[in-house]
C-alpha cells in the first residue's frame, strides 16, 4: 500500500505540472505517465480517466491548502497574528506552487466527465467555505468588520492569486515582502483615509 500511495502522489504531482503547462485538452495520459516515470497502466490503476485525474489534482491540492492553513487557524495566540500567518502561508504556497494555483483557479475545461466536473465544483466551494468560516469567526469575535464573509473569502483568495501570478517572477523575497505588506494593509487598515484630502476638482 505505501508504494501504491507513493506512485499515486507522484502521478498527481506530475499531472499538476503537465495540466498547468499544456492545459487539460492538450495533455495526455501517456505524457503524464512518461514524465512521472511510471507505466500508463499504473496511472489507470489509480484513475479511470484523464478527467478523473484532473479532478484528483484539484481535490489533492484543496486538502493540502486546508491542512496548511489549519495549522495556523487552530493555533493559540492573538487573532491578528494567526491571520497574518495564514496570509503569509498562502502567499508562500501560491508563489511556490504556481502549477496547482493555475489549475485550481482556471476555468473547468471542456471534456471533463459530469461527475468529475461536479467534484471540482464541490472542492472549490469547500475551500471557499473553509475560509468563509474562518472570516465569519473573526467577525463574530469582533476582530473583523461585519462584511460578507463569503465575498471576503473569495476576494482574498482571488487577490492573492492575482498578485502572486503577476509578481511571482520577480525576486521572490521582495515579491513576498511587497505582497504581504499590501494585503496586510488592506486587511488591517484599508486604503481609504477617512477625511483625507481630496484631489478631485
Amino acid at each position: 500500500m505505501p508504494r501504491t500511495n507513493e506512485s499515486k502522489q507522484k502521478i498527481l504531482a506530475t499531472a499538476q505540472r503537465v495540466f498547468a503547462r499544456k492545459g487539460f485538452e492538450s495533455a495526455t495520459v501517456d505524457e503524464i505517465a512518461e514524465e512521472a516515470g511510471v507505466a500508463k497502466g499504473t496511472v489507470y490503476y489509480s484513475f479511470t480517466s484523464k478527467s478523473e485525474l484532473y479532478a484528483g489534482v484539484i481535490a489533492d491540492g484543496v486538502a493540502w491548502l486546508k491542512a496548511e492553513t489549519a495549522k495556523h487557524a487552530d493555533a493559540d495566540g492573538p487573532f491578528l497574528e494567526r491571520t497574518t500567518q495564514i496570509v503569509r502561508t498562502l502567499t508562500d504556497l501560491f508563489l511556490d506552487h504556481t502549477q496547482f494555483v493555475a489549475v485550481f483557479f482556471g476555468e473547468a475545461p471542456h471534456g471533463l466527465g459530469p461527475a468529475d466536473r461536479r467534484r471540482i465544483e464541490e472542492e472549490r466551494r469547500g475551500l471557499l467555505e473553509f475560509y468563509r468560516a474562518l472570516i465569519a469567526e473573526g467577525i463574530a469575535l469582533g476582530h473583523l468588520r461585519p462584511v460578507d464573509p463569503g465575498l471576503a473569502a473569495s476576494g482574498l483568495l482571488a487577490l492573492l492569486y492575482a498578485l502572486c501570478r503577476e509578481h511571482g517572477n520577480a525576486d521572490r523575497a521582495s515579491a513576498k515582502r511587497d505582497i504581504l505588506a499590501f494585503v496586510q494593509t488592506l486587511l488591517s487598515r484599508g486604503i481609504i483615509v477617512s477625511g483625507g484630502a481630496s484631489h478631485e476638482a
